[in-house]
């Protein structure tokens, strides 16, 4: 159901659209209120209620210093907002029922910030990572690990173009160490030649042949444009 507002004073009337009995769809009007509620644990709350339960705009606040400022939905956290410690650390984007869920900007205390998607309540899919000094990492994230292509970009500009390996970016063309082994990585496969693989080759890798796959990834996502120098 969905509510429409119009503003008076203190109060707001809200209008829901729900189904009856019979299926129709009929008009409810609530009373919408601003209030502010206080509880003996220091937590607090400035906003509006419908039926005693927060719904619309509001202002939570915990007794340690947190706080959460936008919109709720039969008290939960529902929709746009801010979610704020008292570190410095901040969250601005989307809600869906308590969790974090679509595009969001996060900062952190230290001055790095994320942006990026989040799916029940952790980073999901593409997002960008960057640190005080101006490093950033980006490319597919699940939960704080990165996976599959992606670009690292070095704090004097210079920029790595290659597939994340747990907090490590595997760069195309590149020498690595002698005790790496792409079997050790049945994750990635889909990207590597089988008869690289299975011959152990661990010395020097070049998977130009694969940029193709690479970079349409990341055009499909419509994010990281810069990579578009790709080999083709």
């Amino acid at each position: 159901m969905v509510p429409t507002t119009c503003k008076g004073g203190a109060e707001t009337k809200a209008f829901f659209q729900i189904e009856d009995k019979g299926g129709a769809q009929v008009d409810e009007e609530r009373l919408q209120e601003f209030d502010v509620q206080k509880w003996a644990d220091g937590s607090k709350y400035e906003g509006h209620f419908v039926n005693g339960l927060k719904h619309g705009k509001g202002k939570y606040m915990w007794g340690n210093g947190e706080y959460y400022e936008g919109l709720f939905y039969k008290d939960y956290r529902h929709g746009s907002g801010q979610y704020c410690w008292p570190t410095g650390h901040k969250f601005t984007g989307k809600f869906y029922l308590n969790r974090r869920e679509g595009y969001a900007v996060q900062v952190f205390p230290d001055g790095a910030t994320f942006q990026g998607l989040y799916h029940t309540d952790q980073r999901f899919g593409p997002g960008v990572l960057t640190y005080p000094d101006g490093q950033q990492d980006v490319g597919l994230w699940l939960g704080k690990q990165l996976f599959g292509p992606g670009v690292l970009t070095y704090p004097d500009g210079q920029q790595d173009v290659g597939l994340w390996l747990g907090k490590q970016l595997f760069r195309f063309c590149t020498s690595v160490g002698s005790v790496f082994s792409l079997s050790d990585f049945p994750e990635h496969a889909a990207y590597m030649d089988p008869a690289i693989i299975n011959a152990g080759y661990h010395t020097k890798v070049c998977l130009d042949q694969y940029s193709k796959i690479i970079s349409s990834v990341f055009f499909q996502l419509g994010f990281c444009q810069k990579i578009s120098f790709l080999r083709k």
